[in-house]
């Protein structure tokens, strides 16, 4: 299986992240993966909140402003990814909960089995 990296833009979203942690870290297990976030001048402990999980996997990166558009946002955290061509992106919204542990690995199933 390929490496996934996850793009997520936040601004002021500490409790959605929290969430979107505590449903997505499950549903990766067996994935090899990297959590890109980029925290868009967030003043409400989102940083602090990345830097408790303790993983390694997960990569805050603290940004001064939130003045970027979401392709701008998101074209800096791919880059900062260091994505290869056979590595799979997955943009990923601060407010999204994963509802199961199975929907990651099937879309990645799909992607290397068309």
């Amino acid at each position: 299986m390929n490496k996934l990296h996850i793009l997520t833009l936040s601004w002021q979203g500490k409790d959605k992240l929290e969430k979107l942690y505590k449903s997505l870290i499950p549903a990766l297990h067996g994935v090899d993966y990297h959590w890109h976030i980029k925290s868009n001048g967030c003043t409400d402990g989102s940083m602090e909140a990345i830097e408790a999980w303790n993983n390694d996997r997960i990569h805050g990166i603290k940004y001064p402003h939130n003045l970027d558009s979401f392709s701008q946002g998101t074209n800096f955290l791919f880059k900062e990814s260091g994505a290869k061509d056979t590595d799979y992106i997955l943009l990923l919204n601060n407010d999204i909960v994963i509802n199961d542990n199975a929907s990651v690995k099937k879309m990645m199933f799909l992607l290397d089995n068309p």
